[in-house]
């Protein structure tokens, strides 16, 4: 026993003198290393010296090597001295949120624009209500044939109405204007013509939506049955309808009845000097 203490001392002895200053966490290893060591039964060799004896001095040195060059490696690698590469941090980043690209948003509307038919566009002028737009070009257009007013033209199937049909008239896009009076609201005019017209007329707020006409603030509502935008400038009240609602599937390769109606208001200029000819309809106040 007292040359297994001799041996224990020696090791300890030759780790506190050694040529490297060993770290804490490497004094740990080797012990724990040399606790683990299976001890082997004595045999005799070589003037009495034992087997496990040299077996331990063996663990002992090669624990030392191993354990020795990680420490410098990582010692060396803290230190950052010449001729060393900072190491990455091993710490996990969290995933990046999928981010869209840039022209996103005007992808979307460039290809359901593109979706008119071949992407092409027919210009059209209406002197009647002032204002030119563009529609696809296999989309067929209808000229108005009188002036719109209420209470008679507030009827999709009117022929005041500059129209629009997709292929097989599978779709109707109608654009028109009126007069107003001075101080009307496109709330006050809703509540004379959306009972002749569409459904509901009430509790519209969950519906609105706003819109942009040349430059000119508007509203766009969703209907039951259609899906219109309502623009006033001026005195004058612009109106353009698309009679399906926004899940009508006939509507989809368009993005829907409310991303059509949005591609038509984009394409829309309103004449300098309006409407060739600007008389009143009758309309609240």
């Amino acid at each position: 026993m007292n040359q297994q203490r001799d041996l224990d001392a020696l090791i300890a002895t030759w780790l506190d003198d050694g040529p490297i200053d060993l770290p804490d966490e490497t004094r740990r290893a080797i012990a724990v290393g040399l606790r683990t060591q299976p001890r082997a039964r004595r045999v005799a060799i070589l003037g009495g010296s034992a087997m496990f004896a040299l077996n331990r001095i063996a663990t002992a040195a090669a624990i030392v090597l191993v354990v020795g060059a990680l420490s410098v490696f990582v010692l060396s690698n803290r230190a950052g001295g010449p001729g060393t590469t900072p190491q990455p941090s091993m710490s996990v980043a969290p995933s990046a949120a999928p981010t869209s690209s840039p022209g996103a948003s005007a992808s979307r509307s460039a290809s359901s624009v593109a979706l008119f038919a071949d992407g092409s566009l027919i210009s059209f002028v209406s002197t009647r209500y002032g204002f030119s737009l563009a529609h696809p070009a296999d989309w067929t257009e209808v000229r108005s044939d009188h002036e719109w007013a209420l209470p008679a033209d507030a009827d999709w199937r009117t022929r005041a109405a500059e129209e629009f049909k997709a292929p097989g008239e599978s779709i109707l896009v109608t654009a028109w204007s009126v007069s107003v009076a001075s101080g009307t609201t496109i709330d006050s005019w809703l509540k004379t013509y959306c009972p002749l017209a569409t459904t509901p007329c009430s509790g519209l707020a969950p519906l609105t939506k706003p819109v942009t006409m040349d430059g000119h603030a508007g509203s766009l509502i969703q209907f039951k049955d259609d899906t219109q935008a309502f623009v006033l400038v001026g005195d004058r009240m612009y109106v353009v309808a698309v009679w399906e609602p926004d899940t009508d599937p006939r509507t989809a390769p368009y993005g829907g009845a409310q991303q059509l109606l949005k591609d038509y208001l984009a394409t829309i200029s309103l004449t300098p000097g309006g409407p060739a000819s600007a008389s009143s309809s009758p309309t609240p106040s």
